[in-house]
């Protein structure tokens, strides 16, 4: 068997003493194995790596999720063998993991020659941690095929690039490097959960097996479009278009009352898809709204044809209580 370890160098979602009693616990048996900084990074490179674990039989990665893995390997432009086996230290304790290895029927035990491999008995893990991708944090999406039904609502949400469709129209990710540290944004929107951040702290976008009532609970298409009224997709991109900036203020509005508005929406966008306070910042041109109260607006004018909430709407047309009056 090939064993093959991650130390997941970029986040705390496994902890130290963890990874250590599992590493501990190979060199005590004798099982020899490979390590790597941080699988997320080497498949937003693409790094040849995925291509050589795509060709190995009895291959066992400890890592995290299954379904993260898996995808990772599509990520990265390979394909994981099907008799590959996960260990997943964000739920099994190291001893489970440990005992299942040692239950290998397979004795001979092969490495996979790559560049942060564990090549002999002194190498340290201190040593593969050095290998690092650049000042990015890999954080970027990962999009599950077998739940993807193509919408691309993920691709027209985001800002910032990440995506884009290939010549079958396909939505893969392009640009991971674009991504906004922290924010999982992209992946509440999703109506399929189809979207895994790796890194995430919370099932199923850090890519635990999607149960069925997970599809109604994270997907928040229908918040975002009662917070911004209309068609979100198309104002955010026409608005990241505008000399002025995203969220530019509307001619002949007041600029209190729209910035006012405009803060509002952004603290219940930021509160219904986790969005990181740089993010918000990011998308509003400014940090205006990091001096405004974080209050919620709560007002519905959806069904009022006279007053869309935007603070272009002359006062006395607004519908009652709406949040730019």
């Amino acid at each position: 068997m090939t064993v093959l370890f991650c130390h997941c160098a970029y986040s705390q979602i496994i902890s130290e003493s963890a990874k250590q009693r599992v590493l501990e616990g190979l060199r005590a048996d004798g099982i020899a194995y490979s390590e790597v900084a941080d699988l997320c990074g080497l498949a937003a490179r693409r790094d040849s790596l995925f291509e050589k674990l795509g060709q190995t039989r009895n291959l066992k990665i400890i890592a995290c999720f299954p379904r993260t893995i898996k995808w990772l390997f599509a990520a990265a432009g390979s394909t994981m063998p099907a008799d590959t086996e996960i260990f997943n230290m964000r739920t099994e304790a190291p001893e489970i993991i440990l005992n299942k290895l040692r239950q290998s029927d397979e004795s001979t035990v092969s490495n996979v020659c790559h560049s942060e491999e564990r090549s002999d008995e002194e190498s340290h893990s201190a040593d593969v941690l050095k290998m690092q991708v650049g000042d990015w944090i890999p954080w970027f999406p990962v999009i599950d095929y077998d739940r993807c039904m193509g919408c691309k609502q993920c691709m027209n949400f985001c800002l910032f690039g990440v995506f884009a469709p290939n010549e079958q129209g396909k939505v893969i990710v392009t640009n991971p490097q674009n991504c906004k540290t922290n924010c999982p944004a992209c992946a509440r929107v999703c109506p399929k959960v189809a979207i895994i951040f790796p890194k995430f702290p919370d099932a199923p976008i850090n890519g635990a097996e999607v149960r069925d009532g997970d599809v109604d609970g994270q997907t928040s298409g229908v918040q975002i479009a009662d917070v911004l009224k209309g068609d979100i997709y198309d104002k955010l991109r026409q608005r990241s278009k505008t000399p002025a900036g995203r969220f530019a203020v509307v001619k002949d509005a007041d600029p209190a009352e729209m910035e006012r508005c405009k803060c509002s929406r952004l603290a219940k966008l930021q509160k219904d898809l986790s969005i990181p306070d740089e993010v918000i910042q990011s998308m509003s041109g400014s940090n205006s709204c990091s001096d405004t109260p974080s209050e919620i607006c709560e007002c519905d004018c959806s069904g009022d044809s006279d007053c869309d909430c935007d603070g272009s709407e002359p006062t006395d047309q607004r519908g009652e209580g709406c949040c730019c009056e």
